[in-house]
């Protein structure tokens, strides 16, 4: 972690499981069919047991999904199926490296984090600006981090699978619709 400005970026690795029937839409940019994975940082502390306050102290802007794996890590009977969707019963690994590379990361102010639409062609739209090796990662004060200023504090890392293609699913087939799994975390001490 180099720090800049006080802050560092921080990202995490995901691994996308997709547990329904139906293969997932996994295209790249500039088609915007594909999974967008915005990522948040809470900590819990203050008061007698460390669990006063809840305050969200990062999040990054989404890394757009580009390719698929046709792994089975979820052990539940890959169909397969790789490349530009991802498979019934398989997995893809996107490591933190990957997650947090500022290539492919967009801003989630294009995305409708409910039904995963957003303008393809914009969507990783980086003029305008300079970056710095935290840029569009998870931005956290350092001493957000800092355990002697937050002793006993519970870190909790977020990661979110927006699917558009679920989003679309779930409209036209609401009695099988599975969109509301899609957020995972993890408690750091």
């Amino acid at each position: 972690m180099v720090p800049v400005g006080g802050r560092v970026g921080l990202a995490l690795g995901t691994d996308a499981c997709n547990k329904g029937i139906e293969n997932v839409d996994w295209f790249a940019l500039p088609n915007s069919d594909h999974p967008f994975i915005p990522q948040n940082l809470y900590r819990m502390s203050g008061g007698a047991t460390n669990n006063e306050r809840f305050e969200q102290i990062g999040q990054s802007w989404g890394k757009h999904a580009f390719a698929a794996a046709s792994s089975n890590g979820c052990n539940f009977g890959c169909n397969g199926v790789g490349g530009d969707r991802l498979g019934s019963g398989c997995s893809d690994a996107y490591g933190a490296g990957l997650n947090g590379s500022q290539t492919g990361i967009g801003s989630r102010a294009w995305v409708n984090p409910f039904t995963g639409s957003f303008p393809g062609s914009t969507a990783n739209n980086h003029s305008g600006h300079s970056h710095d090796v935290t840029s569009h990662r998870m931005l956290v004060d350092v001493n957000d981090l800092n355990t002697s200023l937050n002793m006993g504090a519970t870190y909790f890392a977020e990661a979110n699978y927006i699917v558009p293609h679920e989003g679309t699913w779930c409209q036209s087939h609401p009695d099988q619709c599975n969109m509301y799994n899609n957020a995972s975390y993890r408690p750091y001490a």
